[in-house]
């Protein structure tokens, strides 16, 4: 500093003397003698009041610190204080399991407005809450009340989930046991097919319905109609299955398809009968025709014959034939050809009585008995306990 002195520099400075003093030291020139004049001070009486203020102004930050962070601190907690109610709130609330209520709401601040938006946020989950356990009531109801067998499994392990009361009676097992299965222990399927149908259900989301054997507790068979279909529930996908035991209707399905092969066989059996009837029908009919020409033959052929060899007789000139014997042969011939005509009459009432037409069937019946009687002197009596019902002409 005091080299600096000598090379013209006049301004304050501070430095330590040689007895070990830290002093303040300012200089002036004199030109005259070319003289400079020093001033010296120690640094510590110099700068006695400054340091004295540096403490005041210490101690006064440090006490309008304290109080500031009071006032803050007291600010803060008159503040936060709705917000650490409601924290606390809902810490009892998360923590004891209490049913979920609205926060009071102190000012209508940005507090106010935080504490109002949780509570219309909580309003919302509980109407949603609501419908989930409306959703599940509903969903534990149907499928606990199903008479079909359900249950859930995880389509990445294929660890049942959950299973309902029906499948446990179908099946013959405890619930807690069909909870600790697998898919595959329920199925006569190799694993290979078992995944390969449940990647379907993935795909598909939903399977048609189809027939599965599964095995039951005491190791027999039973054949199902299977239903599946993917749901998500609390989050992750599970696959639904519905099993509808269908061994009433196969039994009714081979019933079905025995009255069917025996209707089949019965139907063969009967057109054979309804063959050989057409045959004796038809056996019948020629019989009925011989005869009819017999009768024709015998009975009407021969009066005919009869008459012609009558008409034959008068076309030979016979001077000395009385005119009695001839009006004879006239009423002769007359009579032939009256018979000819009841002959003809007969026949065709046999083959179609007009009082069957006309009257029904008893009616023919007792003109049938007549005519037996009448003829063949046989007597015959109808006993008619039909209360005369109306027959169509077929029949």
């Amino acid at each position: 500093l005091l080299d600096r002195r000598m090379q013209g520099f006049d301004g304050p400075g501070v430095a330590v003397n040689s007895l070990g003093v830290e002093i303040l030291s300012s200089s002036s020139r004199v030109p005259v003698a070319d003289w400079f004049v020093v001033a010296t001070l120690p640094t510590e009486e110099a700068f006695a009041p400054i340091h004295d203020m540096q403490q005041r102004i210490i101690w006064a930050a440090i006490l309008l610190t304290l109080i500031a962070g009071i006032l803050s601190w007291w600010l803060l907690r008159s503040q936060l204080s709705p917000m650490v109610n409601a924290a606390k709130q809902m810490g009892e609330m998360t923590g004891t399991g209490k049913p979920l209520n609205a926060l009071p709401v102190g000012k209508q601040d940005e507090i106010g407005q935080l504490v109002g938006g949780f509570n219309e946020l909580l309003e919302t989950f509980e109407q949603h809450e609501a419908l989930l356990h409306a959703e599940r009531d509903f969903f534990s109801a149907l499928l606990q009340q199903s008479s079909d067998g359900v249950f859930l499994f995880s389509p990445d392990d294929l660890a049942i989930r959950e299973v309902n009361p029906s499948l446990c009676e179908m099946l013959g097992y405890q619930r807690n046991e069909l909870l600790a299965m697998k898919l595959g222990d329920l199925l006569r399927e190799t694993p290979e097919e078992v995944r390969e149908n449940v990647n379907r259900t993935m795909q598909h989301r939903i399977r048609r319905a189809v027939e599965r054997s599964y095995r039951k507790k005491d190791g027999t068979s039973l054949e199902l109609e299977v239903n599946a279909s993917l749901v998500e529930t609390g989050g992750r996908q599970l696959i639904m299955v519905n099993l509808r035991d269908i061994t009433e209707r196969k039994r009714v399905e081979e019933e079905l398809q025995r009255h069917r092969l025996r209707l089949e066989e019965m139907v063969v059996e009967r057109t054979a009968q309804l063959g050989a009837l057409a045959m004796e029908l038809a056996r019948v009919e020629e019989r009925e025709r011989r005869a009819i020409a017999q009768d024709l033959h015998d009975d009407l052929g021969q009066i005919l014959a009869v008459v012609q060899i009558k008409l034959t007789s008068l076309n030979v000139p016979d001077r000395n034939e009385r005119r009695g014997d001839l009006q004879q042969r006239i009423k002769e011939i007359g009579n032939l050809v009256a018979q000819a005509n009841r002959a003809v009459r007969s026949f065709s009432t046999q083959l179609s009585p007009p009082v069957l037409a006309q009257f029904g069937l008893v009616s023919a019946l007792e003109w049938l008995a007549e005519e037996m009687q009448r003829s063949n002197n046989l007597l015959v009596r109808i006993y008619d306990e039909s209360g005369s019902v109306h027959l169509d002409e077929t029949l």
